[in-house]
């Protein structure tokens, strides 16, 4: 190897032949990739939004032969590319009519290989496609999810699946015994920020469906204390009744999220003692009922929750 090395060194008649050999070579190539030339393309077809009811593994994928007029360079830049063709199922009727026409996409499929490529053909003229009904059944789906809260945050307005609900498909006596899906089990620790994610679901065995996750979307905000004094509220007193209560004002322990507390009215929180609910008994004792709250509270404490009370006739 280094004798060889050494000759080439040596040899400046050799190493300039061959340095013009190269750049002659490279000229010639470039000059080539310039002009134009009939090409065929293979443009795999993948078909997309079968729709929920329609189970997408009935569709076997295509490939169309794209016969194509392209400089040297496009070509050159088709064997990296590896287009393909995404064929919208519900958009274009597929399921009804069975069948399309290529070249009715032509402008979709110059796109997708390449505006500078000149379509001149395209096999197969008709596209069909042979699809099995299959029995499918609508189901709900339900999350094996467990959350678990940094202190002072809670969660807000439940959650959201997004689907709620899939087809599943496969034979009918394993669908008539399937109420739900659940997904697989997952853990939130220490949540202080709402929830995005997506949560894979566990299919029975011999059931297939078009969506294999969901999206999970919660709300997570913190939450704060406060207490509020409000006056106690008596209903349907007889009229012949006074009635002394001791204490007169109830006191009020709840929470709110941070974010609702610049719109909660204290004045809205309406506490009442119901002489009714004695009936005929001699009791001197109203239990306290929160009948109206402001929107947005909750764990809401009433202290007393009993409350005493003495009975005076009115004078006449």
């Amino acid at each position: 190897m280094k004798a060889l090395l050494a000759f080439f060194t040596r040899n400046n008649k050799l190493r300039t032949f061959l340095l013009f050999f190269i750049i002659s070579s490279l000229l010639w190539f470039f000059s080539k990739l310039s002009n134009n030339y009939k090409h065929e393309l293979s443009l795999p077809v993948v078909y997309v939004n079968v729709g929920e009811d329609a189970y997408a593994g009935n569709f076997n994928n295509d490939t169309l032969t794209i016969v194509v007029n392209a400089s040297g360079y496009e070509l050159l830049g088709d064997y990296f590319k590896k287009p393909v063709f995404h064929f919208d199922v519900s958009q274009n009727h597929l399921l009804k009519s069975k069948t399309w026409h290529p070249n009715d996409y032509r402008v979709l499929i110059n796109q997708v290989i390449g505006k500078e490529h000149q379509i001149l053909q395209i096999f197969p003229e008709v596209v069909g496609i042979d699809t099995k009904d299959v029995p499918k059944k609508m189901v709900k789906i339900k999350p094996d999810v467990v959350f678990n809260y940094k202190q002072g945050f809670k969660n807000k307005d439940g959650y959201q699946l997004q689907p709620e609900k899939i087809w599943i498909f496969g034979d009918k006596n394993i669908l008539d015994n399937i109420r739900f899906v659940k997904t697989k089990h997952y853990e939130f620790n220490n949540l202080d920020k709402s929830v995005k994610k997506e949560l894979v679901l566990k299919l029975p065995n011999h059931i297939l469906a078009n969506n294999k996750k969901v999206m999970l979307k919660m709300k997570v905000d913190q939450f704060l204390e406060d207490v509020n004094e409000v006056p106690f509220i008596l209903k349907n007193v007889p009229d012949s009744l006074e009635i002394v209560i001791f204490p007169k004002k109830a006191r009020l322990r709840y929470k709110m999220f941070k974010s609702d507390y610049e719109s909660i009215d204290k004045s809205d929180f309406k506490v009442v003692l119901d002489y009714k609910t004695l009936g005929k008994t001699k009791d001197t004792v109203l239990k306290s009922h929160l009948a109206h709250q402001p929107k947005g509270i909750f764990d809401v404490e009433i202290v007393p929750e009993n409350v005493l009370f003495l009975r005076k006739k009115k004078s006449l």
